[in-house]
């Protein structure tokens, strides 16, 4: 069985500026964990129980720092981020002689049965590889690999390409950046040419194993997703966390039944789901939710209202401000008076 899981998390996050500018996206909080870890607990709650993360060694240290001590973690290095190719070869070394293991982008939140229907999949049928799919109900994905199934054989994978323009599409099936593989897959890593974005796709190299004969196959996620293209970028954000707006997202789908989790000196008026970090001071006389995710050390004037928002540790509200549908970045300052709106699918952000 599965054991051990490699996380690509050495990436510099560049479409989430600035809330990346001193931590890396996958230390990002998500309703009180950063995105790793919950990404670590569902591989770890589908019987993974041994990680080897990718990362950019200056932030080494943010990792440790920010990721429990109840994981088995190995960390690699990798200081230019050139794609996943480079990162998984990286991590050769570490799961030489595994047998199988899994991959997973370090910003996903896949959920955690779909985790385990993955691990399950391959353990059971031991294939090449097992790819994590979903059925798209609009017209076009940008930016995720794209497949074909077998005419005979809708769980087995004939083609796959990266990131497809419009006219390209094979299918309405996307892949996601979470695959099993079997440790013959290096041999294919290894062969892969430079693309024209200069990374060696790893799609390409999986697609030289199929017209190989091997064996790629795939497990679509159980959910249907809406025809409508703004609510599937909301319903879709926790799978492909890449700006603000999906940042946003990720964050509601991830506090949406949580309910209201606060410290016991919060006194002022709430209306689920809130979060709130430690270290607050917020008046008595704010408002605060729906929608709300309030970070450590946030400081909320009296008679401020805030809804459908992410307040970042440090910040500072003032007297009287309406802030709606927006992002707070750490440490920002929003003065007395302010009304931040944004409005669904088009989140502010202030910093």
């Amino acid at each position: 069985m599965m054991r051990t899981a490699i996380i690509l998390a050495a990436g510099l996050g560049t479409r989430l500026m600035p809330l990346t500018k001193s931590i890396p996206k996958p230390l990002l909080d998500v309703a009180g964990l950063p995105i790793i870890v919950h990404i670590l607990d569902h591989l770890k709650a589908a019987g993974i129980s041994r990680f080897i993360i990718v990362i950019n060694p200056r932030f080494e240290n943010l990792f440790k720092e920010l990721i429990p001590v109840r994981f088995n973690i190995q960390y690699v290095h990798q200081v230019k981020p050139t794609g996943m190719t480079d990162a998984i070869l990286a991590a050769r070394q570490h799961v030489t002689g595994s047998g199988s293991f899994v991959v997973c982008a370090g910003d996903m939140i896949v959920p955690d049965d779909h985790v385990a229907d993955v691990v399950k999949e391959h353990d059971a049928s031991r294939p090449f590889a097992t790819l994590s799919l979903f059925k798209a109900s609009i017209d076009y994905v940008k930016g995720l690999g794209n497949v074909k199934m077998m005419d005979d054989d809708d769980r087995r994978v004939s083609r796959i390409i990266e990131k497809p323009t419009k006219d390209m599409l094979l299918s309405n099936v996307y892949s996601l950046p979470f695959y099993a593989f079997d440790e013959e897959i290096f041999t294919y890593l290894d062969k892969c040419p430079v693309s024209s974005r200069g990374e060696r796709e790893l799609q390409d190299a999986i697609q030289m194993a199929i017209t190989g004969n091997k064996i790629v196959r795939g497990v679509v996620i159980n959910r249907i997703f809406s025809k409508d293209e703004a609510e599937f970028r909301r319903e879709i954000a926790p799978l492909n966390i890449t700006d603000i707006q999906d940042y946003f997202n990720a964050c509601m789908a991830a506090i949406a039944e949580a309910g209201v989790l606060v410290p016991q000196n919060i006194l002022c008026t709430l209306i689920e789901p809130v979060r709130i970090g430690e270290g607050c001071n917020i008046s008595d006389n704010a408002l605060l939710g729906p929608g709300v995710i309030v970070g450590a050390r946030v400081t909320i004037d009296s008679l401020s209202e805030v809804s459908f928002s992410i307040l970042q540790d440090g910040c500072k509200v003032g007297k009287k401000c309406i802030i709606d549908h927006a992002v707070i970045a750490s440490g920002a300052t929003v003065p007395d008076g302010t009304k931040i709106t944004g409005k669904p699918g088009e989140t502010r952000l202030v910093e």
